[in-house]
């Protein structure tokens, strides 16, 4: 959690500084109030999920709205990630009885609502900015076409999100490119010998804001 509070200090700070008191960025989209936002990529499992899981993908869809003279915008995310687990992991389910099988064949998939702020720093043509929020996840486990006998496993779980991003022109469209930590808070569980806590992924992510 030491990268979330990093994150957190440094969005205060860059509200509080004059330096950014007035901005225009094109990861935002164009000076319209409302912008929308698509993209996809790489999500990659971190923390003691990084040894159960593949990389996987992930794709989202933005609605972006600025304020006049605020050095910031406001963010709502729909974002799909869907992962495998790895082909040597031994999978029962719930880490006690059940029959253990391979989990090559075993996805989950995370539908995400998510709430953010993001604060940008213009430095022309490519410019940086952060972002914070909060998200609910929808986390579902496909068991019941590979393991006999059992249900497919679904929650929905709070989380806090983290992340840096670029903004650029490319072709003369508005493009982005962000890296952003999600942490879910999850029951512990065991897969195999593993221990898993909270769930830990980043999806890497391009797209292009309209």
């Amino acid at each position: 959690m030491r990268g979330m509070t990093f994150f957190a200090v440094a969005a205060v700070s860059a509200m509080a500084s004059p330096a950014v008191a007035q901005v225009r960025m094109t990861e935002q989209g164009s000076g319209r109030p409302i912008s929308f936002a698509f993209g996809g990529g790489a999500s990659v499992p971190v923390g003691s999920y990084k040894d159960a899981l593949k990389t996987g993908w992930n794709g989202q869809g933005s609605i972006i709205f600025h304020f006049a003279g605020l050095p910031l915008s406001l963010r709502a995310d729909l974002s799909y990630n869907h992962f495998t687990f790895k082909n040597d992991l031994p999978f029962s389910s719930g880490g006690t009885g059940g029959t253990p099988t391979s989990a090559e064949d075993i996805t989950q998939q995370i539908l995400g609502g998510l709430a953010n702020v993001s604060i940008p720093f213009h430095m022309g043509p490519v410019s940086p900015y952060i972002t914070a929020g909060l998200a609910g996840f929808n986390i579902k486990t496909n068991l019941g076409d590979v393991v006999p006998g059992e249900q497919d496993e679904s929650a929905t779980k709070f989380a806090v999100n983290g992340g840096l991003g670029l903004s650029m022109k490319l072709f003369g469209a508005s493009a982005f490119v962000e890296a952003k930590l999600n942490n879910v808070y999850t029951d512990g569980k065991v897969i195999g010998s593993k221990e898993l806590k909270d769930l830990q992924f980043v999806p890497v992510t391009f797209g292009f804001v309209f």
